[in-house]
């Protein structure tokens, strides 16, 4: 996983912060943590912590001195925590509310000291107040599930990933190359990024085995419920979980989820949903400047689901489509755009929670939109979304010239191109975005 670079860089840092990562369960935040820490600090010197598996260590956070917490979990596993060799990873950590108060400490009087923490449903306890969050002694990272270019790596030869990292305006698209990323594509679109999906079909597993595994994360994400929500508002996380791969592509309403409910009960739904990480909004922009959260409104969005495989599992995924060899077939508008969305949460930077926009002219009966409004490299770039070769810009020449966009980009299963003010980003390099842009601009 790319996070495994970042790790990489800090700890590099004089003063390291302890690490506070976040995101959805099933990701692979922990294998993420795990494989990083065997590269570089080796067996010998990564000592885990799981609150949930050894909920007895929690007491070793019961007096917040560092060097009495570092004692207790020696006494407790016999393995010693050194400054500057260690890497200290306290997984489900939610499970332990002091022990997040323990990462300021920590911080302040032992610095060097490499520490790590994740949890499932972290979310929930952040945003209780039941704890002090140790604001400025801890660094948040946001984690995603795969994305497009990981399950490239994975899959795929390393090949395909090093060209898509060095395709350029200057030298063209290749059809040998842009064909079989397409076909690569179309697998993604499929079976999505959840990493036991991958692991499943990197040992051979049968589609059957496949899609079951995808069911299963699902209902696994159902049995969390109880975790953060009351028994009597199940049945508004489900019809709202059900109802986003529904709307997805449309302007989300609360009607849409279940008439007979009321909006503030579909509200907290889709907020609960959120906070597990399994939902996003994109919120409608005014598109007046950066930074866009400043023109943002939080009553008109859309919204979509954390992965595509899970989008399409929901949906009803036919297998005789999966089989098909035309990624036109399966890449409709919706899929297209919860595909984008996905890539450009996955491809931001990891310190920073990333949100998404939109924009449309609502006022107007013949109205235009964008499917999604980005920030490059200091400009408000409008994104439309093509799921077929050909399609109409109309939406897309409209917002340019209104805002007097210096550039536009389309991404489609076209070829790499630039034209007229517009570049042309296939599918499968929404990654290199900011790298094309700055091309585009000169």
């Amino acid at each position: 996983r790319k996070i495994g670079g970042y790790f990489s860089q800090w700890t590099k840092e004089k003063q390291p912060h302890p690490l506070l990562l976040r995101g959805a369960r099933q990701i692979g935040k922990s294998y993420a943590v795990r494989a990083f820490a065997l590269e570089h600090f080796g067996e010998n010197n990564f000592i885990e912590v799981n609150f949930e598996r050894t909920p007895n260590l929690k007491k070793c956070f019961d007096d917040l001195n560092p060097q009495t917490m570092l004692e207790k979990i020696y006494a407790s596993t016999g393995r010693r925590i050194l400054t500057g060799k260690t890497l200290l990873f306290l997984d489900e950590i939610q499970q332990c509310p002091q022990a997040i108060l323990a990462l300021r400490y920590f911080y302040e009087e032992m610095p060097g000291l490499h520490i790590i923490a994740a949890g499932s449903l972290l979310d929930f306890v952040l945003h209780s107040g039941e704890i002090s969050i140790p604001v400025g002694r801890v660094h948040y990272i946001y984690m995603k599930p795969t994305s497009f270019d990981e399950f490239l790596g994975a899959t795929a030869s390393k090949a395909l990933s090093d060209w898509v990292s060095s395709m350029s305006l200057k030298q063209g698209c290749d059809d040998f190359y842009h064909e079989l990323l397409l076909k690569e594509l179309k697998k993604y679109f499929h079976f999505g990024g959840m990493p036991e999906v991958i692991e499943k079909l990197l040992a051979g597993a049968s589609l059957d085995q496949v899609l079951t595994i995808q069911q299963s994360i699902l209902a696994n994400y159902r049995d969390d419920f109880g975790k953060y929500a009351s028994k009597a508002k199940h049945k508004y996380l489900e019809d709202t979980l059900n109802s986003i791969p529904k709307q997805i592509c449309k302007k989300f309403t609360y009607s849409a989820v279940n008439p007979d409910a009321k909006s503030r009960d579909i509200k907290e739904a889709l907020e609960l949903l959120m906070q597990a990480g399994l939902a996003y909004k994109i919120k409608r922009a005014n598109a007046t400047g950066l930074p866009l959260e400043a023109g943002a409104s939080d009553k008109h969005f859309k919204a979509i689901l954390l992965d595509i495989g899970l989008v399409q599992s929901m949906l009803g995924l036919d297998k005789d489509m999966i089989l098909a060899e035309d990624l036109h077939s399966i890449a409709s508008g919706a899929l297209a755009e919860q595909f984008v969305g996905q890539e450009l949460l996955s491809n931001a930077e990891f310190y920073r929670e990333t949100k998404l926009y939109y924009w449309d002219r609502e006022d107007v009966s013949d109205g235009a939109e964008i499917d999604y409004l980005i920030a490059v490299g200091g400009l408000q770039i409008p994104v439309e979304v093509k799921s077929a070769k050909r399609g109409s810009l109309r939406s897309l020449r409209y917002f340019m010239d209104k805002f007097e966009a210096p550039i536009g980009l389309r991404i489609s299963t076209n070829k790499l191109d630039f034209q007229d003010k517009i570049l042309s980003v296939p599918l499968y390099a929404i990654s290199q975005i900011p790298r094309l842009v700055k091309e585009a601009m000169g």
